[in-house]
């Protein structure tokens, strides 16, 4: 009889049910940092060998969950409406921040879709309002404040399918228009973007004054440069899935943020820094070019394959 794919606890006690599976001691389940996972001795060998000189990623820059709007369709705005407002209503060009969404990101290619986050600070309306808030706000914003209104009642009456209403949306400040408590001054201007659920890795570094990320988990941090390269390799990416991560669906993995933080990574990433930033800075430039980087990813690869102390048969166990 055959074994059912484990692929969680669930699936392990379900095979031993069915007696598709004998119990062993020598093959439970072993608990680890990340929770229950399945590794036979050899993984469990490499695993323990990478983790005997490294530390969590968590020592190298932390992973962040981007901004929530509460309502996107409402509060992330386009190029098109964003010219409108510079034209019509520059007392409002303040109010937005250059911002990038999943659409955004690609591996080591930011594709900037020309997006903006419409951020009204939390406090705003109080400290300038003459008379009752939203007939001031309506009459001194008339675009913006149309243009929030407009979708928010569309969400009510069934017409504009969302997620989050505008008038319901816990990502608000005093009033329904304003955000919550957003300091874009404290998000980072260099960050990695990442893709949480894919088929193979997909991170992008940002180092502009992109500062508003909606929606995306971002790695910040002096490391991030050199961990998008290092993420970015096939080795990496099974470590990661066969070692700490989630798989989701066929050939799938989820980069969730309890498990990304506990993945090792190797303490020479130190020495390696340098050379790291510099294979994100020549493999995203070819990208942005649509060159061929198959070349420049390999020598990548035997680069974090030496960071990693991995032999050849163990590389070759890991990304079979």
């Amino acid at each position: 009889m055959s074994i059912k794919r484990e692929t969680d606890l669930r699936d392990y006690i379900n095979n031993i049910a069915t007696g598709r599976r004998e119990v062993k001691l020598s093959d439970m389940a072993k608990q680890v940092k990340t929770g229950f996972t399945f590794e036979d001795e050899k993984l469990r060998a490499i695993r323990e060998k990478i983790e005997r000189s490294g530390k969590p990623l968590i020592k190298f820059g932390e992973v962040i969950k981007g901004i929530e709007t509460g309502c996107n369709i409402a509060f992330i705005i386009d190029k098109r409406f964003k010219s409108e407002i510079d034209e019509k209503e520059p007392q409002s060009i303040k109010f937005l921040e250059k911002c990038v969404d999943s659409k955004s990101v690609d591996r080591y290619k930011p594709e900037w879709c020309d997006k903006y986050f419409i951020n009204i600070p939390k406090g705003w309306t109080n400290n300038n309002k003459q008379g009752r808030a939203e007939d001031w706000f309506s009459e001194k914003h008339p675009i913006l404040y149309g243009h929030i209104k407009s979708i928010a009642e569309d969400i009510q009456l069934g017409i504009t399918k969302s997620k989050g209403g505008v008038y319901t949306r816990s990502a608000q400040g005093d009033y329904w228009w304003e955000s919550g408590n957003i300091d874009v001054r404290k998000l980072p201007e260099k960050f990695s973007t990442f893709i949480e659920i894919a088929s193979v890795p997909k991170f992008c570094y940002f180092g502009d004054s992109i500062k508003i990320i909606a929606s995306l988990y971002f790695i910040n941090g002096e490391y991030c440069k050199a961990l998008t390269s290092l993420l970015n390799t096939n080795i990496a990416f099974n470590i990661f899935k066969k070692c700490y991560g989630q798989e989701f669906g066929k050939d799938g993995v989820r980069f969730k943020t309890p498990y990304l933080i506990n993945m090792t990574i190797p303490n020479k990433i130190d020495k390696s820094k340098g050379t790291l930033e510099d294979f994100t800075d020549k493999i995203q430039k070819l990208k942005l070019e649509n060159k061929e980087t198959s070349k420049i990813e390999q020598e990548l690869e035997n680069i974090v394959q030496q960071i990693y102390e991995l032999t050849d048969e163990e590389v070759k166990y890991l990304c079979k």
